[in-house]
Parts: C-alpha cells; sequence; structure tokens
C-alpha cells in the first residue's frame, strides 16, 4: 500500500477537510491520487487538491493537468537537481534554489488562499448568522445579514469576535 494510505483505510483521517496529494508525473502516482480521492469520498472529504512534483518540462504539466482531471492543481514543483545536493549538504533549499523557492511560494498563496476563503464561508453559516442577528453590533450590519451580504472584511472581523470570543486581533 502507498505511503499514508493505511490511514484512509482506517478512517483515521475523520477528522480532516481537505487533503493535498503530491503527484509526480507517472500512472502509478496518478493511480494513487485516484484512491486517495476515493477512499476519502468514501469517509465524506470531498476537498481534493494536488500539487504536481518533479516536473521537468511542459509534456509532464500537461500529463498532470490531464491526469488530475476534476482534482484542482495548486501549482507544479519543477525537478532541480540542486535541491538534492543542498539536501545531500544539510543546506536550504530557499537560498540555493529560487526556481524552487517561488513555485513553493506560488504553492503557498494558493493553499492561503484556500483557507481564507474556507474560513469566511465556515464562519458565516446559516447558525451563526442567526445568532448574530438576535445579538447584532449595529443595525446595518443585522440589514447586512439579512441579505446575506458583507459590507467589510473588518465587519466580519468584529462580528467574529464578538461571537466566538476572539482575541482584538484577527488577522
Amino acid at each position: 500500500m502507498e505511503a499514508w494510505i493505511e490511514h484512509l483505510g482506517r478512517a483515521t483521517a475523520g477528522c480532516v477537510d481537505a487533503f493535498i496529494v503530491v503527484v509526480e508525473p507517472g500512472q502509478r502516482s496518478i493511480q494513487t491520487l485516484k484512491t486517495i480521492k476515493k477512499l476519502a469520498g468514501d469517509l465524506g472529504i470531498t476537498k481534493i487538491f494536488a500539487v504536481g512534483n518533479k516536473i521537468r518540462n511542459q509534456e509532464e504539466r500537461e500529463f498532470l493537468i490531464k491526469a488530475c482531471e476534476d482534482v484542482e492543481l495548486l501549482g507544479f514543483l519543477s525537478y532541480d537537481p540542486e535541491l538534492i545536493e543542498a539536501d545531500r549538504q544539510g543546506q536550504t533549499p530557499f537560498k540555493r534554489c529560487i526556481l524552487y523557492t517561488q513555485q513553493v511560494e506560488a504553492i503557498k498563496d494558493n493553499i492561503l488562499k484556500l483557507l481564507d476563503n474556507w474560513f469566511w464561508h465556515k464562519a458565516l453559516d446559516r447558525r451563526m448568522a442567526n445568532q448574530l442577528l438576535r445579538n447584532p453590533p449595529s443595525s446595518s450590519i443585522r440589514a447586512t445579514f439579512k441579505k446575506q451580504q458583507i459590507y467589510s472584511r473588518e465587519e466580519i472581523k468584529w462580528l467574529l469576535r464578538a461571537t466566538l470570543k476572539l482575541p482584538k486581533k484577527l488577522n
């Protein structure tokens, strides 16, 4: 069994909202992605994302785009012999492998966007909206929630702090 998939089979990943699967441009890796997607779906986890790894050329990139079908690709990491050399020498790749560093940053930004969207969506679900309607900070925000529209991110932060008793500094 592929590394780590046994956790899905034992359902120990039941508290997980999403998976990020690292895929390489090969059939075994794509089959592993499909297995993870099916097992995750059986557990009710529908958000599956992928990161392409060890990409050497545009052909391999296009292969992964086509093979991943309906799995969103968060980005690609190029194959870089300098990365292996940096690891052998115990050096950080972020100073030595500039393209790799840029690709990791782009993937990180995509993940943060997903988390940001997920957080705000979860935070403003119907239960919270109903709770806020009972005790809103102002009539304009009450009207906002009745329409299910939000005027500003700062108002959302205020509502979350007030409702969830979060600290004042919510970034």
